[in-house]
């Protein structure tokens, strides 16, 4: 999904909060039931995420109706913000709450009668909001309290967290909002106080956060690693400050660049020589994925991709299958930040995968690469590799980041079982960059060692570099790593894959566009240097007129069968008059959504020499060697 989507159901509010930045100065209204039905349908094209406000959204007649024309169209997530004092009334209260809502976020001010409603200029407010956010107690609707930093009421925050968790127990996330005017507290009065806060947080078991899309830049603090569980990344789409931030000089060396809106206008005092980059562990344990749920478009992605027989090839009385991913198991020991597959996703039964390996034994196939999650972490990969090693099946092999390969019996054993090749993911020549995307401590020593060990044991290597926005900059960087560290191992390219919409918007993947520059000079580099390089023709590759269709950086193209399309990828007007149509996957449809087509246009076939369709296209690796590197 695209993040969450925004309605603005009404522009009245039945507060005056002077804090407020969407004070409307006209006739209050309440938009007209269609246009809200309309903008829901749009909405669901791109996100299954959806939250109703205002103004005030309760002051909306039609919001019970709205709220169940989202469940309707299939919205997973339905929230309303509210500062709650309709929700105080329990006939209302029932009303919206058995529409179908999921999530609710109240305003609350301060744990101060008084100075709530002197903030919120409603006497008798703070009340009516308890009896609201009291309302959902046991409705088993997913319940946040936003908390506006505020001059007025910085001082005992911790004392405010305090009473919500004595009060409101079933509250399970707590947000610091930002407010664009002079009466938002300042960096150091937050300082102050955070540290006190997190553990009264802590003591009420409620997640302690800034509000998403509100968050103050990380740099700004002294002691950031203090308060990085406040930080969350990326903003939800639309809820942004009315303001736009400005960016000091630093931020074009911070990986949070893609994510941090930059230095908010109500800090622009702040001395920018006193601001520290933040470090590459700090930006990886605050982009950390929320908490995995169930999420319709990933289960089915992971369903998709488990024991699925790929096109099946008659020749000569025989049926061929060119190529098959065996996922044993989810399970993994890195948390990489692009990454689709979720390890809630449920492990295939031994029996399973046993019964899918017995199947194979029906075709002559031309490769087998046995992937997870992390298969190193099945107890039965050896077993697996084994049973593979019969002879209609030509080649086994392993997707893996090769961390537990670091002890060189496990390679050893798989060596031994037969492995043939090994697809390894190394995705930055800096430790601490490679620790930051894979979320593991430690692990790029690890994997190297793995490398090492796999080719020492005669298991054919190709390293996964799966681009993205923290490594595209770097590339020729990682050529020359590859080169002189790892005896010019072979590089498969990849582009991070929007399986999944929220990817892009979490801004880990960069537009098509500005790759081409990086990565046109570190593919001259790999021939520079004897590097051999592929991937970049696959579905997780580029469209080939990213680089205008150059056949020198798509050495392995071929001509793709109808059958080999996804219905993920999408052509264009562009692609109809393109030479190359034949043998380009188009570009993700996930990605045009967010981003657009206009990156792409036709170019000519001038020295391309696609090859047909190969059911062992595991021969490519040593023609392709040959051709080009001599090797």
């Amino acid at each position: 999904m695209l993040g969450m989507g925004i309605i603005t159901v009404c522009t009245e509010c039945n507060q005056n909060c002077f804090f407020c930045g969407k004070k409307v100065l006209c006739e209050p209204t309440d938009i007209v039931p269609e246009i809200i039905l309309q903008r829901l349908c749009e909405l669901r094209e791109t996100t299954d995420s959806v939250v109703f406000t205002g103004g005030e959204p309760t002051i909306s007649r039609h919001l019970a109706e709205y709220i169940r024309q989202a469940v309707r169209l299939g919205f997973s997530t339905i929230r309303l913000d509210t500062n709650g004092l309709m929700m105080s009334y329990p006939a209302y209260a029932e009303r919206i709450l058995a529409s179908g809502l999921t999530h609710i976020m109240f305003l609350h001010v301060s744990r101060s009668p008084d100075v709530s409603d002197a903030a919120t200029r409603y006497t008798g407010g703070w009340e009516l909001a308890r009896k609201g956010i009291e309302s959902t107690a046991a409705a088993g609707v997913e319940t946040a309290i936003r908390i506006p930093l505020l001059k007025q009421t910085i001082m005992d925050l911790d004392q405010h967290v305090q009473f919500i968790g004595n009060s409101f127990p079933h509250v399970g996330s707590i947000f610091l909002e930002l407010v664009n005017s002079e009466d938002c507290a300042t960096i150091a009065e937050m300082e102050a106080i955070l540290q006190q806060t997190l553990d009264e947080a802590v003591k009420a078991g409620a997640g302690l956060y800034f509000k998403p899309g509100d968050c103050p830049a990380p740099c700004l603090f002294r002691s950031m690693d203090t308060f990085r569980s406040l930080f969350v990344f990326p903003p939800i789409t639309g809820e942004t400050g009315q303001n736009v931030p400005r960016r000091p000089g630093l931020c074009a060396d911070c990986f949070l660049r893609f994510f941090c809106r930059g230095i908010h206008p109500q800090f622009d005092n702040h001395d920018d020589r006193a601001l520290v980059v933040p470090t590459p562990e700090f930006t990886g344990s605050v982009l950390k994925q929320w908490p995995a749920e169930p999420d319709s478009p990933r289960d089915l992605a992971g369903i998709e991709n488990e024991f699925v027989l790929p096109a099946i090839i008659e020749k000569e009385g025989k049926k061929y299958v060119e190529e098959v991913l065996l996922r044993i198991n989810y399970r993994c020991n890195q948390r990489c930040l692009f990454c689709w597959v979720e390890p809630y996703f449920k492990n295939p039964d031994i029996s399973k995968v046993k019964s899918y390996i017995n199947e194979l034994r029906h075709y002559e196939v031309g490769s087998v690469c046995i992937s997870g999650g992390e298969p190193t972490l099945n107890a039965n990969l050896v077993e697996y590799v084994k049973m593979l090693k019969t002879g209609n099946i030509r080649k086994v092999g392993l997707q893996t980041n090769a961390v537990l390969l670091h002890r060189e019996d496990r390679v050893q054993a798989l060596a031994e079982a037969g492995l043939d090749f090994a697809l390894v993911s190394l995705h930055s020549h800096k430790p601490e960059v490679s620790d930051m995307l894979t979320g593991l401590p430690g692990s790029f020593d690890k994997t190297v060692k793995g490398i090492a060990n796999l080719r020492r044991n005669g298991v054919f290597v190709l390293i996964s570099h799966v681009i993205n926005s923290f490594n595209y900059t770097a590339l020729s960087e990682f050529v020359e790593f590859t080169a002189a560290a790892l005896d010019r191992t072979q590089i498969v390219f990849s582009v991070a894959a929007p399986i999944y919409g929220a990817m892009i918007f979490r801004g880990l993947i960069p537009r098509m566009s500005e790759l081409k520059k990086p990565l046109t000079k570190a593919l001259d580099l790999c021939y520079e240097l004897r590097v051999p390089f592929s991937g970049l023709t696959a579905m997780c590759g580029i469209p080939l007129c990213i680089l205008d269709g150059n056949p020198v950086y798509f050495p392995d193209a071929r001509v793709l069968e109808t059958a080999g399309r996804s219905r993920d990828m999408i052509k264009t007007d562009a692609c109809a008059d393109c030479g190359l149509n034949g043998c380009c996957f188009g570009i993700r449809k996930n990605y045009a959504e967010f981003y657009g087509t206009d990156e792409l246009h036709p170019v000519g076939a001038e020295g391309f020499k696609p090859r047909e369709m190969d059911v062992w296209n595991t021969d490519f690796f040593s023609e392709y060697l040959s051709e080009k590197f001599g090797l």
